[in-house]
């Protein structure tokens, strides 16, 4: 008999291989219950079989349960639901079924609400009618006369959806989860209870047919990437859900998201109160999380620039709900926060300090303005924050939330993805920041914000690296408005301890003066004692003094008298011995001498052995005595290792200026052997001194970041310029 199930199985298959087509949701359930008749064959009198659920409504996904109802007037209907189920069970079909007389069925409802809800889809498929019409007049009596406490009851179970998820998950269960199936289910149980009063209700906000509709075939998608019947929206699956559709996963996102606010929406129009809780969007009292109410009902009264964060979905697997909810949840942790009601003592000690910590509710509202729009969606957001606060109704402090939104992820970022004991990550971080206050600020928008995203995003460890970056960042800050004697102080006693009282204070103070505050900044204490023990050795002559350090990276410090290209040249020594410079630093004291410290592994095997950086550092000892060409061997390299550039990469720079003339410029390109030192050609021509460069290569691209004391005031040609020589 499984061959009698076999057209809905092929549709279905088909259905599978080829992707969704219009109305296929009608389609299944048609030809499933042309099956199910064919199965029944000929029903006897006293027996009707029914379907109910979603195939009973006529609109079925494609692993939907197979729900039926055998009606009977006393018995005999045991060899009808063999004949029916068996080859049902034999292809695999999920199989729900009851069997009842008229009477007992009326009975049975009222006892169970997922009864009534399963028998108000219930659709007369074959048999005896009039039993059907028997259990039908009887169900709808059982409606009239307990419509109230259905109606209740149906209002709690969805206001129990709402409370278990109040914020809308991206793992969403579309059949049994906030805004899904069930929740839509309620516009078609309202209809359906009240048929006869249906005239004088209020319109839909929209078509709730459309919706089920479209639902089920994104339930559909996810079936098909499962390979099972499953319903939630795990991330795992939402690729290839995506695919089976034909769109992106963003678009995918959305419309699962304003489906389900559309649902909740038409819920709450056609129960009104019942279901609805009251809320309000005056500002700022209706953000607390005592006073809000529903996400959607929230949004549907927000000023136009947050409304769109509504339904904007989250594609990363660590946030577990869409922009909006995970926008409110923050506020709400925000609330927490300053009423004392999490336990983090550091960040309470920051509530404690700032004035006005209520200031950090509308920075957890404005925080993700720029998600969902093209660009950098911090500094997208940003650029949005005048004209959200002025529709808020928020004129003071606009410029400290322009700030929060650039830079709430500086704090995550520096603590987990940087050294924050290197003084150029702390320094790159504390030009970003302008006083304390802005800082502490930036800690409880970092926490809150962690918190909402999930219990997996703030775990202790890390809350305790972000943290750490607090108090460092903190330090740096402090420091910073310490006069600049007081600051050359402080780090000279740091050096001495650092060399273990090698150097005395007035030596340290003594090198220190010869350089600009960009020294202080992006070398550590320990780097400094290196400094000078190189400074102690006498020079050769027309040469240098190098000091290598095995390992990954492994390290090497060079001294020597300045001179044009001397870095280039030492950069061409590098890459010719194929050695990758990860971090670069160039300090030229007042009295000409260089101390330049470079960072490189292996281009193959990371780590760089004792040996080989003896060979290297004595080659780089005879370019700076100028008795080595290191161009033309690097040319000879790179005619040799040719083939391994990595090409197609399109070429981007980005210059950003800061106040004191210099600036940051990034340069994005194909990774090849001798792209430092061409970069480095460039900037020596335009006269741009580095402090720092910092070489990023992922899968062949070159991400390289360079600090120079100076920017030419027209950027154009330079950017022309080292685009060229990336390319090259």
């Amino acid at each position: 008999m499984i061959g009698a199930v076999e057209p809905f199985v092929s549709l279905r298959d088909r259905l599978i291989e080829e992707g969704w087509s219009d109305g296929a949701e009608r389609v299944l359930a048609d030809r499933l219950g042309e099956v199910v008749v064919g199965l029944a064959a000929d029903v006897g009198p006293g027996t009707a079989v029914v379907a109910t659920g979603g195939f009973g409504r006529g609109v079925m996904a494609i692993r939907s349960d197979v729900d039926l109802l055998f009606l009977h007037t006393g018995g005999g209907e045991e060899e009808l639901a063999r004949r029916v189920l068996r080859p049902l069970w034999d292809a695999r079909l999920k199989v729900g079924h009851l069997s009842h007389t008229p009477k007992n069925a009326r009975i049975f409802a009222g006892t169970r609400l997922d009864a009534i809800s399963t028998f108000l889809s219930a659709r007369f498929l074959c048999g005896d009618e009039d039993v059907f019409d028997d259990f039908r007049a009887r169900f709808r009596g059982l409606l009239e006369k307990e419509h109230g406490r259905i109606v209740d009851a149906m209002a709690v179970e969805e206001r129990r959806r709402r409370d278990e998820e109040p914020y809308r998950l991206m793992a969403a269960d579309l059949k049994n989860g906030r805004g899904g199936l069930r929740t839509l289910d309620m516009v078609d149980w309202r209809r359906r209870l009240f048929e006869a009063q249906w005239a004088d209700a209020p319109v839909l906000p929209g078509d709730d047919e459309a919706v089920r509709v479209a639902l089920t075939r994104i339930r559909s998608a996810v079936h098909v990437a499962a390979g099972r019947a499953h319903d939630t929206f795990d991330f795992e699956l939402r690729e290839a859900a995506a695919r089976w559709l034909g769109c992106s996963l963003r678009e995918v996102g959305v419309e699962i998201m304003q489906l389900r606010s559309t649902a909740e929406r038409m819920v709450d129009a056609t129960w009104k109160s019942v279901v609805r809780r009251r809320t309000s969007v005056s500002f700022p009292s209706s953000l607390h999380a005592r006073n809000r109410g529903d996400v959607v009902a929230w949004f549907d009264q927000a000023v136009p620039t947050l409304r769109r964060l509504c339904d904007e979905p989250h594609l990363v697997a660590f946030h577990r709900h869409p922009v909006g909810d995970h926008t409110l949840a923050t506020v709400d942790e925000a609330w927490r926060m300053i009423d004392g009601e999490i336990d983090d003592p550091v960040a309470a000690e920051a509530v404690a300090m700032v004035e006005r910590p209520e200031r950090l509710v509308v920075a957890a509202l404005l925080h993700d303005l720029g998600k969902g729009l093209e660009g950098d969606h911090s500094r997208t957001g940003a650029s949005l924050v005048p004209e959200a606060c002025a529709q808020l109704g928020v004129t003071a402090d606009v410029d400290l939330f322009v700030t929060l939104v650039d830079h709430h992820l500086l704090l995550a970022d520096v603590a987990t993805r940087f050294d924050i004991d290197d003084p150029a990550v702390v320094g790159w971080a504390a030009d970003r920041i302008p006083d304390t206050e802005t800082l502490r600020f930036l800690l409880l928008l970092t926490t809150v914000d962690s918190m909402a995203a999930g219990p997996d995003v703030w775990t202790p460890w890390r809350a305790e690296l972000v943290r750490r970056a607090f108090r460092r960042l903190e330090r740096e800050l402090v420091r910073r408005g310490l006069p600049e004697d007081a600051q050359v102080s402080v780090l000279a006693d740091a050096v001495v301890e650092a060399s273990g009282g090698e150097f005395e204070a007035l030596t340290v103070r003594s090198h220190l003066a010869g350089f600009g505050p960009g020294y202080r900044r992006t070398h550590s204490a320990d780097l400094i004692a290196e400094h000078l023990r190189l400074d102690a050795l006498p020079l050769v002559p027309g040469g240098g003094t190098v000091s290598v350090r095995p390992g990954t990276p492994a390290r090497m410090l060079i001294s020597a008298v300045d001179r044009p290209r001397l870095a280039v040249d030492v950069a061409a020594v590098l890459a010719a011995n194929r050695l990758s410079i990860t971090d670069a630093r160039f300090a030229t004291r007042a009295d000409g001498r260089v101390f330049d410290t470079f960072e490189m592994v292996d281009a193959v095997e990371g780590s760089v052995g004792e040996e080989r950086l003896e060979k290297v550092s004595s080659e780089v000892a005879r370019v700076l005595r100028g008795s080595v060409d290191a161009a033309k061997a690097l040319e000879e390299k790179q005619r040799a290792y040719r083939s391994t550039t990595r090409a197609g990469v399109p070429v981007h720079v980005t210059v950003t200026r800061s106040d004191d003339g210099g600036g940051t410029v990034e340069v994005e390109s194909g990774d090849r052997l001798g792209l430092l030192r061409d970069l480095c050609i460039v900037f020596d021509q335009y006269g741009m001194p580095i402090v720092r460069a910092r070489i990023d290569t992922r899968a062949g691209v070159a991400y390289d970041t360079f600090q120079v004391t100076r920017l030419p005031v027209q950027t154009e040609p330079l950017v022309a310029a080292l685009t060229t020589a990336a390319g090259a």
